[in-house]
């Protein structure tokens, strides 16, 4: 066998690669060691969920829940307003939408326009409609021009005070993010597009500012709507016979809308043949009275008219 001097070339060369390798081994062992173990694992394998963001994208009811009664916005006409400044003191429809939207956010407020229009009720007298924009790169001039063009077909009268299109003030750094927690309407800002992806309804709102109302999608019976407006106002609005209707009709929080409750129809009807009952007793004792006052004239006329005694 051939021995390698130590001073030749391919002596040297042995060398240094053993030497590389040996420090190779040694630095991975040294990394393996202070590394976690993260072995892969094919099968519990997951990517990242393109669609996790838009998870919250829902209107999660939290009936009673209050408002940020504090929280500053600016009207369509650049004015600030607080939210407890425009509810003054009357039950509320609230649509949270934002005025650039390309389709859904129309919708929601046609809508309402249509269910304004056959309300029994006085826009800005009896109700106010609260629009705010969930989109803080809005403005006022915006703002203002999604209101002219709603009310231009707008029918119902007080459009102009009642209903208010309302966007995130400029002097103040808050954000819609409060009202639209308060309320439980999810959406999420989608970069990609540039646009916001949020669910379809809109709230009623008790004077004093609590959740009272739901109701989902883009279409909204006027009759549920009115039902929920009064209830929230506590009978303050409405006639007698709204209220003697709402006493046989019960909200149903899962669809938002009202139907038809038999217990309350059959202690309506109970109340209604009591009533009867009273009115016919009543009518009774009246004409017996009448007729045994009758009788009692008519006896006393036939002896003061009898024949004289002889």
């Amino acid at each position: 066998m051939k021995t390698l001097l130590p001073h030749s070339g391919r002596y040297r060369a042995l060398h240094s690669a053993v030497a590389f390798g040996l420090s190779v081994g040694l630095a991975a062992a040294a990394i393996a060691q202070s590394a976690p173990d993260q072995s892969f694992d094919a099968l519990s394998f997951r990517a990242p969920d393109p669609a996790a963001q838009f998870r919250e994208v829902k209107i999660e009811q939290r009936l009673d829940a209050l408002v940020p009664l504090d929280l500053t916005l600016s009207d369509e006409n650049g004015v600030d307003v607080t939210l407890g400044e425009v509810l003054d003191g009357k039950p509320a429809i609230l649509s949270l939408v934002y005025y650039e939207c390309p389709m859904l956010c129309n919708q929601v407020l046609n809508g309402v326009a249509i269910a304004v229009d056959a309300l029994g009720l006085g826009l800005g007298t009896d109700y106010t409609v609260l629009t705010v924009s969930i989109d803080p790169g809005e403005d006022h001039l915006l703002a203002s021009a999604k209101k002219a063009s709603y009310l231009e077909e707008l029918r119902a009268d007080g459009g102009e005070e009642g209903w208010r299109f309302l966007t995130i003030s400029d002097s103040h750094e808050e954000d819609v993010s409060s009202l639209a927690s308060a309320v439980g309407f999810g959406y999420a800002y989608d970069p990609s597009t540039d646009q916001y992806a949020h669910a379809a309804g809109i709230m009623v709102l008790t004077p004093e500012g609590h959740v009272a109302r739901y109701y989902y999608g883009i279409e909204y019976i006027p009759r549920d709507l009115e039902y929920g407006l009064i209830e929230a106002s506590e009978n303050r609005i409405g006639n007698l016979v709204d209220q003697l209707i709402l006493l046989c009709y019960a909200y149903d929080p899962v669809s938002g809308t009202y139907g038809f409750y038999i217990i309350g129809a059959m202690r309506v009807g109970a109340v209604i043949m009591i009533l009867l009952f009273v009115a016919l007793w009543t009518w009774e004792l009246t004409r017996n009275r009448k007729n045994r006052a009758k009788e009692l004239e008519s006896i006393l006329g036939n002896k003061i008219d009898g024949p004289a005694i002889q």
